[in-house]
């Protein structure tokens, strides 16, 4: 990707890229791209030429001469001049700095794309290049899938350009951008020598246009010539193209070329690995995709040569600690190769003599900090003024995700304003490659910038929906100032509305233009109101005989109004989506809002209603705690024994009451220890009674200090500890407190404030106590990792086998077992103390960053590293249950779980944000096995009954999707649910499935556990009716129908043309059974006579259709291949086709009013029957899980609906006036905001809010 020029030094090299400067502008500044066409060399490769880093080669200089005018033969010579002057000095610094100049050119890239001409110092992909090429050569449309940061660009760019060149193929990159056939033309005409313009216009109308231009350009070359064509970046097809007719012509453009009969074009596609899905979705890209080149993260001998080789190549040298260092942080981690390099070049300006060191790294804040900090340094160096220019340019320059990551966003200067601030600001963010400028625009060198700076992500995540509606504002500004300023482009009704509430809520950064643009639709909507107004005067002034134009006016100012709150009503719910997986409390209100927001009549929209219900159903945490405003951040967590309090420790120790979300108190030094800038406090703990805290500081001669909460302005005492504030615990009688950090473990006596115990040690890590008091345990990273002592003998205790490999002991709440984590981020291993051995090794398959016993039912959480949030039984058996989804972007650093099963976890990466989660209240429950898909509603509606082990009922309270399990038949541990009847009174059973031999399918009783009847033999249970008296099996001569009413099952009908796996509905009233006969087509056989009619599927004969009776009798829905057949199910005549690709899983109302359908992304579809019109679209929450939904269960009474989806299972509200009072109650309890009022909603359903009094 292009670079930008920067300012000049002195000396030879800068000299001569000055003087190439001058040459450019006496030809008129052409621009690079101008260049590149003239030359058929790159952007960046001529604007380096110029940029004075390092000497062109002559034939660069030559080309770049010839292209602006110049005398080869002159330039010849100068270029000749400096390769002698830069030997020499060369040979000089050489010879003084031993073998590594401190001038010497640093040859790793930071976060910029290598480059061709960068191919010497391109290590560690050489086998995936050579793979890629092979691959090349095989197919001609090739796709190269891989995540952001794993190199995608440096591979195509540094790696296969170079060999492609090397072995006689011409080569073209591209990226997409905004214009895809602009950009495609002006590449495609280096190599064919016509017109650029022409090009383009013959790619937007003849799709075999660049097939035909490649073919001409290379009819007179050897027949194995080709062009090969690689288009980087290619997501941006989708990110910045908006031009979906184009983005279409590109495409075909691309396919057609690459995939015609005798094509002399092959196209490589590098693509984001989050896109895939999407470009799965376009056919002309199916070629390329079937067999994708994928590229994962590097190994650890591939990110070895690719950190040493490129020091190597400059005569330096990476020390071997830091080698190791970076190699344990990085190798297989996919994404981190931007970050990687970025901090290598920071550590390479901090080399010694020729050595990379590991204090040099450390210093720049190693790989997951030094960009942030190089960031954070920049913009704190900033004015005021230029900050706000800052954040303004920043976001401007990301492309919010829509499902997927955020993207970076080019730009050009015309969106900026040219105040001196805004070039300050681009000048800084340039030069140290944040940003990169070149004469076509501006963007963010990598999007490692966007996922790893904090405070980046939180300016974007504030507020993603308004980041929506600036783009918007953007496009809208660019389309006016291009229709010169046409009225017709300004902005109206419900879209000014948005957008001037936005500016006024958000004050963001407005380029100049937006804000003439801003200001002349507010002009123009005023002067049309005063129109309306003066219309109005005349029509009220009009005589009697016009009164029937007069109601005509009104009905179409009823039109008028509908139309516009429908049309805000659909704004709001936009935002609301937006805001769901980010910002919660906006979520609810925009919701709200959304729903709230209707015609005249009192009609919702169902994009409003969707929003509500949706919202309520995907709460992504029950709310956030202020940020700290300490430079050290938030430290360690810890919740009060009663769950009622939690205490942060930073610069001040802050104690929260977990139910208002608000500060009970601040717990500061003792006042002779105030200072400016005062110690801040590393670790805190609350006594067993709850009376005190008590917080250690992190300077090594620092103290322990411990309050009482009654008595809060000075601690009650003051201990001169030098344990540096890593852990703090109190004894289980509170009379002990042990510390741990720096070089001792400390063990006090709070009744005289006596130190009694000080082991030496070295980083000591984490104390805790056993329930029992007569054990400590501790960590340190030596003389052992993980030590136990005895507080009676004063002795250490045997240590846990291998122990140095394992740190941060934890005690389980009954002290039997003990957890520690594996010192390379593995673990927990739960060890049986008694034996000291391990019980159980917890595989989490990714690092671990905390964990904890919860104190209530001694279950483990365990916080992962990419945010999300695990729960295991106590003993650590069994798969995980998930929580807490993945929240990649929030890092995560300290974790503490509530007695009441409220889970506190801070985000470094958000500015330190405790985020708050009550496990008692998540909509989603996360087993740690699949759910199955015999699901019912317990008949009152408050339990949802299915079966979660073998052997067993089990029973889910639908308040707080407890689970309770009990045997399903008493005396058989192998009965397998199978299905319920949808009344919900009786379930069928089935023992010895995997044996036909002795195979027994029970109906039995689900209030008693006891059986009814019960079919022996060969048979595989289908399907049973509504009352649970019919009973459906498949068995070698086709389908039975047994009648199940009493001991003695019955066998009534065999229908032999059935296929034997097709799903089977019975009517409500059993008098009708509907599946799919043999060859495929649909039948409903009538029960009374043994007869059948054929209804005639949209798609013809299938395979896979699905059959649902309503329960009033009267709809027989089956899903098929591309939708939803309807039909009235006594009249046999269609009622029409719901259109999509839905799952199995389909469910209508109780009231038979209302269809539920899983669609194949996992939203949930529901359709209102009477007026054939979508109801509602739930999204989120199973959507995360990747198993389809298999189950959709109405309860009873028809206001909640629940879905499982593998391991997930989510209960939705349906009813919109519960899904508004539940949120406003979650919107005041969770996320009180004393200076926003609650929406109007609320206010119609909740009590008036009032200031609750602090303890």
């Amino acid at each position: 990707m292009p670079r930008p020029e920067r300012p000049l030094d002195n000396g030879p090299l800068a000299e001569f890229a000055a003087e190439l400067r001058r040459l450019r502008e006496k030809a008129g500044s052409p621009r690079y791209r101008e260049l590149a066409q003239r030359t058929h060399y790159s952007v960046s490769t001529l604007s380096e030429a110029a940029g004075g880093k390092r000497l062109p080669t002559l034939a660069v200089t030559l080309a770049y001469v010839q292209a602006c005018g110049g005398e080869r033969q002159e330039w010849e010579q100068r270029w000749q001049g400096v390769t002698a002057e830069l030997a020499a000095q060369n040979k000089s610094a050489t010879t003084s700095n031993h073998g590594c100049e401190s001038d010497l050119e640093c040859p790793y890239v930071g976060l910029a794309a290598f480059e061709p001409e960068d191919a010497d110092r391109f290590f560690g992909r050489e086998h995936v290049v050579e793979d890629l090429l092979a691959r090349l050569r095989d197919e001609r449309f090739v796709a190269l899938i891989g995540a952001s940061g794993a190199g995608k660009s440096s591979l195509l760019r540094a790696g296969v350009v170079p060999k492609l060149r090397a072995g006689g193929a011409r080569v073209a990159v591209c990226t997409p951008t905004q214009q895809p056939l602009e950009v495609l033309a002006a590449q495609v005409a280096r190599h064919t020598g016509e017109s650029a313009a022409r090009l383009h216009g013959e790619l937007g109308e003849d799709p075999q246009a660049l097939h035909l231009a490649v073919l001409t350009a290379l009819a007179d070359e050897p027949s194995g010539t080709e062009l090969v064509l690689l288009v980087d970046q290619f997501e941006e097809i989708f990110t910045l193209c908006r031009d979906t007719e184009q983005r279409t012509r590109f495409l075909t453009q691309l396919a057609t070329a690459a995939e015609a009969g005798h094509s002399r074009l092959r196209v490589v596609l590098g693509i984001r690995s989050d896109f895939f899905d999407r470009c799965l979705d376009r056919p002309e890209l199916v070629p390329a995709l079937r067999t994708p080149a994928l590229l994962g993260a590097m190994s650890t001998e591939e990110l070895r040569r690719a950190i040493t080789q490129p020091a190597v190549g400059q005569g330096c040298t990476v020390e071997g600690a830091l080698l190791a260092e970076i190699t344990a942080q990085a190798a297989g981690q996919v994404g981190m190769l931007p970050l990687v390099s970025h901090a290598l070049r920071e550590t390479w300006q901090r080399r010694r003599g020729n050595t990379l060191t590991l204090v040099g790294y450390e210093a720049t804040g190693g790989i997951r900090h030094a960009l942030t900090q190089t960031a954070e340094q920049l913009y704190t160096g900033f004015t005021e003024a230029q900050q706000r220019r800052a954040r303004g340019l920043l976001v401007r320059l990301v492309a919010p995700g829509e499902g997927t990551e955020d993207t970076k966003r080019r730009i050009t200067r015309a969106e900026l304003d040219s105040d001196a601030d805004t070039h300050a600001v681009l000048d800084a963010l340039a030069r140290a490659r944040l940003v990169t400028v070149d004469d076509d625009g501006i963007e963010i060198t990598h999007e490692a910038l966007i996922r790893s700076w904090s405070r980046l992500r939180q300016w974007i995540d504030t507020d993603r929906e308004g980041l929506r509606l600036h783009r918007e504002l953007t496009n809208a500004t660019t389309t006016w100032q291009h229709l010169d300023h046409d009225p017709g482009a300004l902005y109206r009704g419900a879209q000014l509305t948005i957008t001037r509430d936005w500016v006024h809520r958000a004050e963001p950064t407005l380029a100049r233009r937006e804000r003439d643009f801003l200001d002349a639709s507010i002009a123009a909507e005023q002067r049309e109101h005063r129109a309306r107004v003066l219309r109005t005067r005349v029509l009220h002034g009009a005589c009697a005989g016009l009164a029937l134009l007069l109601v005509v006016a009104s009905v179409t100012a009823v039109s008028v109004y509908n139309r516009g709150q429908q049309t805000l009503s659909r704004q709001l719910a936009q935002q609301a989506r937006g805001a769901q997986n980010t910002d919660p409390a906006a979520a609810i209100r925009l919701s709200v809002q959304a729903h709230d927001t209707t015609t005249l009549d009192g009609t919702a929209t169902a994009e409003g209603r969707s929003a509500l219900l949706s919202t309520a159903g995907h709460l992504v945490h029950h709310g956030t705690l202020p940020s700290s405003k300490s430079v050290t951040g938030m430290n360690k967590l810890a919740f009060s024994p009663d769950g009622r309090l939690l205490a942060s420790a930073d610069d001040q120790v802050h104690v929260w009451d977990v139910a208002t979300r608000r500060l009970r108190t601040r717990l500061t030094a003792p006042a002779a220890n105030r200072t400016d800038r005062p110690a801040p406090y590393g670790a805190a703990a609350f006594s067993p009674d709850g009376t005190r805290v008590a917080a250690s500081t992190t300077l090594n001669t620092g103290r322990i200090d411990v309050w009482r909460l009654d008595a809060p302005d000075q601690p009650v005492k003051s201990l001169p500890s030098t344990a540096e504030g890593n852990d703090l615990e109190f004894s289980a009688d509170g009379r002990l407190l042990a510390a741990a950090g720096g070089t001792r473990i400390e063990l006090w006596d709070l009744d005289t404030g006596r130190l009694i115990e000080a082991l030496p040690v070295e980083n000591g890590f984490s104390v805790s106590f056993s329930p029992d008091g007569r054990t400590l345990a501790y960590s340190a990273s030596y003389p052992v990792g993980v030590g136990l002592w005895d507080l009676a003998a004063r002795r250490h205790l045997p240590a846990l086998p291998e122990s140095y490999k394992h740190f941060d002991p934890r005690f389980s709440t009954d002290g039997r077992t003990l957890a520690t984590m594996g010192t390379d981020g593995t673990g927990p291993i739960i060890w049986d103390l008694a034996t000291r051995t391990p019980k159980v090794r917890i595989d989490q398959d990714m690092v671990i960053l905390d964990f904890a016993f919860s104190p209530a039912d001694q279950s483990l959480f365990i916080a992962n590293a990419d945010g999300s949030i695990d729960r295991r039984d106590h003993n650590g058996s069994g798969p995980p249950v998930r929580l807490v989804p993945a929240r990649p972007d929030q890092g995560s650093s300290s974790m503490s779980v509530s007695a009441t099963g409220v889970i506190a976890m801070t985000s470094w990466n958000y500015g330190s944000i405790i985020t708050l989660w009550d496990t008692n209240r998540l909509p989603t429950r996360r087993d740690s096995g699949p759910y199955p898909e015999a699901l019912t509603f317990s008949a009152e509606g408050r339990n949802l009954l299915g079966a979660y082990k073998a052997g067993e009922l089990t029973t889910w309270a639908t308040e707080q999707l407890r689970r309770d399990s009990t045997p399903l038949l008493p005396g058989t541990s192998d009965a397998t649910l199978a299905g319920f009847s949808a009344e919900g009174r009786r379930f069928v059973a089935v023992t010895g499935a995997d044996d036909p031999r002795h195979r027994t399918i029970t109906v039995g009783d689900v209030a008693t556990r006891t059986p009814i009847a019960v079919v022996t033999g060969p048979d595989t249970y289908r399907a049973v009716n509504a009352q649970g008296t019919l009973l459906a099996t498949t068995g070698p001569d086709g389908l039975h129908v047994w009648n199940v009413e009493g001991p003695a099952a019955r066998l009534i009908h065999t229908v032999t043309d059935v296929k034997p796996d097709a799903a089977i509905a019975f009517s409500p009233d059993s008098q009708h059974l509907a599946t799919t006969r043999v060859d495929g087509t649909f039948g409903v056989w009538d029960l009374t006579n043994g007869r059948s009619i054929t209804l005639p599927v949209p798609d013809g004969p299938a395979g896979d259709l699905v059959p649902r009776y309503s329960p009033n009798g009267r709809i027989l829905a089956v899903r098929t291949a591309t939708g939803v057949a309807l039909w009235n199910a006594t009249t046999r005549t269609p009622l029409g086709n719901i259109p999509g690709h839905f799952g199995r899983a389909l469910a209508f109302s109780p009231d038979s009013q209302r269809l539920a359908l899983a669609t194949r992304d996992n939203a949930i579809l529901i359709r209102d029957l009477p007026s054939r019109t979508r109801w509602a679209a739930l999204t989120g929450t199973v959507a995360d899980t990747p198993d389809a939904i298999s189950t959709l269960i109405w309860s009873p009474d028809g206001t909640r609906l629940a879905a499982a989806a593998g391991n997930s299972l989510t209960l939705w509200t349906t009813d919109p006036e519960q899904a508004t009072s539940a949120l406003c109650d979650t919107l005041a309890r969770d996320f009180r905001d004393p200076a926003r009022p609650l929406p109007a909603a609320c206010t119609r359903t909740q009590p008036p809010e009032t200031e609750p009094e602090l303890p």
